[in-house]
């Protein structure tokens, strides 16, 4: 599983590759105080694009998980243009 790109700006790619097409999966986003600030639901496929418009500019940890659990959690940095 690849999520990118590595800062961001508008939106997320989340690759995966296994997994059965239409499972439902879930991303969550926390700030670094461990607030949970947004979560967005999606139903697998090999390219999963996730729009992170309303998220200011900083970094957050994500985790992605299914109904088996967490399938992957790291930080992702948000950088917006001027």
């Amino acid at each position: 599983m690849s999520v990118y790109p590595n800062p961001a700006a508008d939106e997320l790619t989340i690759e995966v590759q296994g997994a059965p097409a239409g499972m439902e999966m879930t991303i969550e986003f926390y700030n670094l105080t461990g607030t949970l600030v947004q979560e967005c639901a999606f139903e697998n496929s090999v390219f999963n694009k996730i729009s992170i418009k309303k998220l200011p500019q900083s970094i957050y940890l994500y985790k992605i998980m299914n109904i088996s659990g967490i399938l992957k959690s790291d930080r992702i940095v948000i950088i917006r243009g001027k």
